[in-house]
């Protein structure tokens, strides 16, 4: 069972934090112990898998977004990116610039995995060459890195 638990955390370090999650457990009172006796419950109710696929959704509908808006728009003031952020809101064309950049560094991740050695390369190599993947004018630029990389690991 899965609950919906929305409510406010009153610990030392986040006074007032308001906070909402769903947690697995066999109860209601199960679900309750699994948090910090000092948060304040404000809705405590089970929670639906239509609804939390839906939650999902929205979270990562909002992490494409934000890693979009940081990696256009991160030396921007922050007035500025508040208003370019709020103007995603509404233009779709620049929501749809961030789900189409996304997929396409899933392919560069999932192409240069088939093409790495996984065993010697790091992350930080293959964070860089993921980046220079990006980056690539031309396919002939792009296979000359994923070839490096290859090399490299």
């Amino acid at each position: 069972m899965y609950y919906f638990i929305k409510g406010i955390c009153h610990d030392n370090e986040n006074t007032g934090d308001t906070f909402e999650w769903v947690i697995c457990a066999d109860s209601k009172d199960a679900a309750l112990a699994e948090l910090d006796e000092t948060d304040e419950i404000l809705e405590l109710r089970e929670i639906s898998v239509e609804e939390r696929i839906q939650r999902e959704e929205s979270a990562l509908s909002d992490n494409i977004k934000r890693e979009y808006l940081i990696n256009h728009y991160g030396d921007r003031s922050l007035r500025e990116f508040s208003q370019i952020q709020k103007k995603m809101e509404t233009d779709k064309e620049l929501y749809y610039s961030a789900l189409v950049e996304h997929n396409r560094i899933m392919r560069f991740k999932k192409r240069l995995l088939r093409f790495i050695n996984k065993k010697t390369m790091t992350i930080e190599q293959f964070d860089k060459a993921l980046l220079s993947l990006c980056g690539a004018k031309d396919e002939k630029e792009f296979n000359a890195i994923l070839a490096k990389a290859a090399a490299d690991a």
